[in-house]
């Protein structure tokens, strides 16, 4: 079952969105220190920064090497760094040096995408760089590998939730699909059933709502959707053309992009981030293109580019004091 919200845009207030460095911006918490990655530092890195302070995150104890910081609860970081030749999960907590998660047995390489409020971490792990992935949750550090269905070539796990759910996707030779696991049953999420078409899951709250998005695999184009109570609702787009939900917070909140801009969804409306953006940076061209993290204190990490440039300015945009206050 598909149901669409048919709702307009919505012109909210309240965003103030602060040009943090030139960088890629991904996770944020809710004291509004955002992580991401520096591929101009040297060597390139990890980042944290706050609304006062940055801090250059190192890579494993000796390797001075590091991948990047994908995801933030409270003062944990997850990601991934390099041990060799091999990228490997990892965690910085509260430290500046990263410890790298353990992997499965006769597994070498992986990547933690996002360590939710329940503290388990998502990720995946695969034996070696050329072979396929396999979906991986670390609770307490531990490392468990999902169970997949029969025929699945490959999955990753995207996030977790405090009813005790995985969300994740499956490759069984014809794309990705979105599933949720509870215990050791797996569940196809609604959306990729007609040939030519997939689903993507990226994160989810402790509603058990699951965002992310459907695919045209014809074509490419992604529509930003979530999943409730097992029917998925697609979400209103700013223009015609692509769209992704890509992260939750627990009111609800969801961020991501469509039309080309950085997007919120709230109370099943549309808001255009891209109206927060200083003038300054417009009149040099840059556009919000995308959101990628909310924290349940409404804290925004997004990205702006301008045409011709391959690396974008990290946008943090901070709610003001009222919006703040509304969400607690």
């Amino acid at each position: 079952m598909v149901l669409a919200l048919l709702c307009g845009t919505a012109h909210a207030q309240g965003y103030e969105a602060t040009p943090v460095k030139r960088a890629y911006a991904y996770g944020v918490n809710d004291a509004g220190v955002m992580v991401g990655f520096d591929p101009y530092a040297d060597p390139p890195s990890a980042f944290a920064i706050g609304t006062r302070h940055s801090v250059k995150l190192l890579g494993l104890a000796g390797t001075g090497v590091v991948g990047f910081a994908g995801s933030i609860h409270e003062d944990v970081i997850v990601g991934q760094c390099m041990s060799g030749n091999n990228p490997v999960p990892c965690s910085w907590n509260g430290t500046r040096t990263a410890t790298a998660l353990a992997l499965p047995d006769g597994y070498t390489a992986g990547q933690a995408n996002r360590i939710s409020a329940d503290g388990r971490i998502a990720g995946s792990a695969n034996v070696t760089l050329a072979s396929a992935l396999v979906p991986v949750v670390w609770t307490d550090g531990v490392p468990s590998i999902l169970p997949v269905p029969p025929g699945t070539f490959q999955g990753s796990a995207a996030g977790t939730n405090r009813l005790g759910q995985v969300v994740g996707n499956i490759d069984q030779g014809s794309g990705w699909h979105a599933v949720v696991w509870q215990g050791d049953a797996v569940t196809s999420l609604p959306g990729g059933e007609v040939p030519g078409t997939g689903t993507i899951a990226g994160a989810t709250n402790a509603s058990g709502t699951i965002v992310g998005a459907a695919v045209d695999t014809a074509t490419g184009t992604t529509h930003a959707v979530a999943w409730q109570d097992g029917s998925m609702i697609r979400l209103p787009e700013l223009a015609p053309g692509s769209s992704y939900a890509v992260d939750i917070n627990e009111a609800g909140d969801i961020v991501g992009y469509s039309g080309g801009h950085g997007v919120l969804w709230h109370d099943g409306e549309v808001i255009d981030l891209d109206a927060f953006l200083p003038d300054a940076l417009k009149r040099q061209g840059y556009v919000l293109d995308q959101a990628n993290g909310i924290s349940n204190t409404g804290f925004i990490s997004a990205e702006a580019f301008r045409p011709g440039e391959s690396l974008p300015v990290a946008i943090r945009l901070t709610p003001s004091t009222a919006e703040r206050a509304g969400r607690r």
